[in-house]
């Protein structure tokens, strides 16, 4: 899960985007599932930035055979109806272009948006439930087409991180609609001073002083959080010790597993307020062949290191969505 803050320059769409598309205050809910993202684009803009928006959201997690996290279906003005429900849509136009899309865009970013534009000051814009509810409506503008290119260049990774923001917020408020353990989290916090947020059908499965550890599991599919921690320093917070840690007590289970030292993404991202390595990974049984994916963090505070780790075992689904759910309960963690 990467954490991202959102640049000065966004802007969100209120007043202007509703007055537009009729808003209500009973909008139908969105559709579509969140992986699915509707891109509106037309005339020459669209062939200009087909190669870049597939740049943008060319981002897969490592599973036994690697899934998407977006999916992406192109529409012009004419189908737009067909996405605009959709729980994620991006609109992309420029204020020199007389295509349809481009002129939707500029209707809804109305005269002090369109200074903003025009003076560089603003490029990207959010706006959630605009159409339905449950929706991100994510809109690229510029001057002209050349400068809407040269920003999704040097800058589109800001959609993805976007729309990613508000797909695991979406997600992490399904998580813990329901019960949450919050006394168990509780006691947790006191006895070793850390804190996550533990949803309610996960249940204690192993608990160790020496070494230091919590395991947690969760069934159909078979998932399981570990939270570890030991003294260390800032400098341990590397790929080779985030690994050597897991296989450490991956040995500890019934289920001895270790990963696999191929298939390794590593990022830098924050969580609970401090830097972490991230990396997201296959684990291996050591007997019966069994596996699957994981996602793992290594971080240190104040003299101690913490190792959270996540992974699933699913051979009959998709992974992604479990993978992400396992990435939003592991960033409620505070060491």
């Amino acid at each position: 899960m990467r954490h991202f803050s959102v640049p000065v320059m966004l802007v969100i769409l209120a007043a202007v985007l509703c007055s537009i598309s009729g808003c209500s205050m009973f909008k139908q809910p969105s559709s579509e599932g969140d992986a699915m993202v509707g891109i509106a684009v037309d005339g020459r803009l669209a062939e200009m930035t087909r190669s870049l928006t597939d740049q943008i959201f060319d981002d897969f997690i490592e599973t036994p055979y690697p899934e998407r996290r977006f999916f992406l279906r192109y529409v012009g003005e004419d189908s737009l109806g067909t996405v605009n429900n959709w729980q994620n849509v991006v609109l992309i136009g420029a204020l020199e272009e007389t295509d349809p899309i481009s002129q939707r865009v500029q209707r809804m970013l109305g005269g002090e948006a369109t200074q903003q534009v025009i003076s560089g000051e603003l490029r990207v814009l959010r706006r959630k439930d605009a159409w339905a509810s449950g929706q991100t409506i994510v809109v690229v503008a510029a001057p002209t087409a050349d400068e809407v290119v040269s920003w999704l260049s040097e800058n589109g990774e800001i959609i993805d991180d976007l729309l990613t923001e508000d797909r695991n917020a979406r997600m992490k408020k399904a998580i813990y609609s329901q019960y949450e353990q919050k006394d168990l989290a509780d006691s947790l916090r006191e006895a070793h001073g850390w804190n996550l947020r533990i949803p309610h059908d996960y249940a204690i499965s192993y608990s160790s002083t020496d070494p230091s550890f919590v395991r947690f599991r969760r069934q159909y599919p078979a998932r399981f959080v570990t939270v570890a921690w030991e003294m260390g320093t800032p400098d341990s917070v590397n790929s080779d010790k985030l690994i050597r840690w897991r296989d450490e007590l991956g040995l500890l289970y019934p289920d001895s597993s270790r990963s696999n030292p191929i298939i390794l993404d590593t990022v830098w991202t924050t969580l609970g307020g401090v830097d972490a390595l991230e990396a997201h990974g296959i684990w291996e049984t050591y007997g019966p062949i069994g596996g699957g994916p994981f996602v793992a963090y290594l971080l240190h505070k104040e003299g101690t290191l913490y190792l959270l780790d996540g992974k699933l075992f699913a051979p009959d689904r998709e992974k992604e969505p479990v993978i992400r759910h396992l990435e939003v309960v592991l960033s409620t963690f505070e060491p």
